[in-house]
Parts: structure tokens; C-alpha cells; sequence
């Protein structure tokens, strides 16, 4: 796919709206970031005492 092409898809598709799949998937990541960091502040704030 060419550059132009490949830039047309991407403009199109976000033309479309996020994608319902994709959407889900990046809910599940970012609780998944949210859970670690704050086990990573409770786990610092133990250490801190």
C-alpha cells in the first residue's frame, strides 16, 4: 500500500468512529495500567512506614 493510500485508509476509517472491538480492548488496558500503578503507590506507601 502506498503512503497516500495507506494515509486516505486511516483518515476514512477515522472518519468511521472507533471501532466498538478496539474500544473494549483499550477499557481492559488501561484498568489493566490502573490496577498495577496503584498496586505499585500502596506497595511504595508500605515501604515508606
Amino acid at each position: 500500500m502506498t503512503k497516500a493510500k495507506n494515509i486516505e485508509f486511516r483518515l476514512s476509517k477515522l472518519e468511521k468512529g472507533p471501532d466498538e472491538n478496539v474500544l473494549a480492548i483499550m477499557e481492559i488496558r488501561s484498568r489493566a495500567i490502573a490496577g498495577s500503578l496503584l498496586k505499585q503507590i500502596s506497595c511504595q506507601a508500605l515501604k515508606d512506614r
